[in-house]
């Protein structure tokens, strides 16, 4: 009786290993095949050398794990354990909230700001977005920024409690508090969708998907086109997206998370509303519109909406990939310059995780074009400073309204006197710098980090053994790095002090050496009433300055 209870048994694996294969090389029962970002590995190339050191070997078994017949339901089995035993997902990336919310873990990370560049850094971006704008109005190409929602901010309730808040600055809150101040057109649709989340009809944000639902993304769409039509004067084509079609399918992208997580199971259960979409294009004028955005785009760009809405819509997918209805290009094969002039609309849109980066490296390319040698830092007091005599302004009118009298000669001579003694703003501009250098290398350092597998797991090890916060290491780690990297920057200044004092010494000895320059120099000095010493050192300091300007 054992002996035939093994042969059984046997003969089951047997059959269940012939399927396997069989499978794996005929494909002859459907598997759907699994969803989102997969990569497979090449096939091992054999070679003496590479089996004798058993990369061959390694290779050939990763190649074949990838391949086995029916892997794809193995993978989705488990996918589906995990979520319901521990509400784990186990695709990269993705995070299980409450009450079943999907996240993808960048904009948690972004909402609680942790990659914060810091408010020089932005304060830098927006004055040059402001500059831009200012340029390109001149030039007939009107300049938007579009601020895409998160999902993050738009649902924080369903956050998970074990993901630990880093600071109160964010990259969204200081943009959008700094395109207010310099006066740069956008619009705000993470705050816009938050404040109108309770009072819509639909929803703007699916449970399973990462980007705005379809008809949160018509919506928007239908609202850049009409904030469009306030900044040119012109009647262009709209959306109506007042008859809607519901669906307990999620369709487009309105399940782009729930897919990638490649279950058995679909977790959406929500009514879907899309939009039996209409666009008036009779009488319209149509614009020409380069489009500098994340994926927040591709959802009407892919379905060709923007091409009934713009006579000429180029998508530069993160300013890497240059999209249009004909070509898709690279970014050497693009005249940058010619393209924005050519152009009636420019936007740069991110969502709350991307605007960190937003427009990708076009501001700095752009900026190159017409500001040359230009100092923003310079732009930047200057708006303190006329921001400072405003409030000043106003303080005395105000007094005024108030039958309040005040000695306004001697508060005009006070007020002149800090406006014209910038050394507040500069050392103001100055600790922005310092702290900007200190925020970008952090950042860049625990990018680094999250690259490099071993030092990433050497530091989740040191979480989990000393029970430290993974994010209050990677942070301390980042300080550390930026410490010794100071020292070595300090090093260097201090010896460039050094050096450049020797080199201003060396010419007051050879002015004084040169009796008729420095006659000339005591001659100066006498009639300006200025000590002789005081007079050597600035001659030799602009010396100095000027023969290092020539060498470079």
């Amino acid at each position: 009786m054992k002996n035939r209870t093994k042969y059984i048994l046997f003969a089951i694996i047997m059959i269940f290993m012939f399927l396997h294969i069989f499978q794996q090389i005929t494909k002859s029962f459907y598997v759907e095949s699994l969803k989102g970002y997969i990569t497979y590995s090449q096939k091992p190339r054999f070679s003496w050398y590479r089996w004798h050191t058993e990369t061959y070997q390694k290779e050939t078994e990763t190649f074949l794990n990838e391949r086995f017949g029916f892997r794809e339901w193995y993978v989705r089995i488990n996918n589906q354990y995990k979520y319901w035993m521990f509400n784990h997902a186990m695709a990269k990336g993705v995070v299980v909230g409450k009450n079943g919310e999907l996240y993808e873990k960048d904009y948690i990370m972004a909402y609680y700001g942790h990659d914060y560049r810091g408010y020089y850094t932005i304060l830098d971006i927006c004055a040059k977005m402001k500059l831009l704008q200012d340029t390109l109005s001149k030039l007939n190409t009107k300049f938007l920024v579009v601020m895409a929602p998160g999902k993050a901010t738009f649902c924080p309730e369903n956050i998970p409690d074990w993901i630990e808040k880093n600071s109160d600055s964010t990259n969204y809150k200081t943009y959008a508090k700094l395109l207010d101040y310099f006066g740069v057109n956008h619009i705000d649709f993470n705050k816009h969708f938050v404040d109108i989340k309770d009072t819509i009809k639909y929803k703007l944000f699916p449970i399973a998907g990462v980007h705005w639902s379809t008809y949160g993304e018509y919506y928007a769409f239908d609202s850049i086109i009409r904030y469009m039509e306030k900044q040119t004067g012109k009647d262009l084509p709209n959306l109506d997206i007042s008859e809607v079609e519901f669906s307990r399918t999620p369709r487009h992208r309105d399940s782009d998370i729930g897919n990638g997580m490649n279950l058995i199971f679909n977790i959406d259960k929500d009514q879907y509303a899309y939009p039996k979409l209409k666009i008036d294009q009779e009488n319209k004028t149509r614009l020409n519109a380069i489009v500098i955005s994340d994926s927040f785009y591709w959802g009407v760009f892919g379905r060709n909406i923007t091409g009934k809405v713009f006579a000429d819509n180029q998508f530069w997918f993160y300013y890497k990939q240059f999209i249009s209805k004909k070509t898709e290009r690279t970014k050497n094969q693009v005249k940058i310059k010619n393209e924005i002039e050519n152009t009636d609309v420019l936007i740069l849109m991110g969502s709350e995780h991307n605007i960190r980066d937003i427009g990708y490296g076009f501001i700095w390319d752009a900026f190159s074009f017409y500001y040359q040698n230009y100092s923003v830092d310079n732009y930047i007091i200057n708006k303190f400073v006329e921001d400072y005599k405003q409030k000043l302004r106003d303080s005395i009118i105000k007094s005024e309204n108030n039958g309040i009298i005040l000695n306004q000669s001697l508060l005009s001579k006070y007020a002149d006197s800090l406006i014209n003694n910038n050394e507040l703003f500069l050392k103001k501009i100055q600790d922005f710098k310092q702290k900007a250098t200190k925020n970008f290398y952090i950042y860049k350092t625990i990018e680094e980090i999250r690259k490099n597998e071993k030092w990433y797991n050497r530091i989740k090890i040191k979480s989990f053994t000393e029970k430290i916060p993974i994010n209050k290491l990677l942070l301390l780690e980042g300080e550390y790095a930026y410490n010794e990297k100071n020292k070595v920057w300090k090093n260097e200044q201090e010896k460039q002090v050094k050096e450049s004092k020797t080199q201003i010494d060396n010419i007051i000895l050879e002015i004084k050496s040169n009796e008729v320059w420095f006659n000339k120099i005591k001659e100066k000095a006498k009639q300006q009433g200025e000590d002789i010493e005081i007079a050597l050192k600035r001659e030799a300091e602009w010396l100095y300055n000027y023969r290092l300007k020539e060498q470079k």
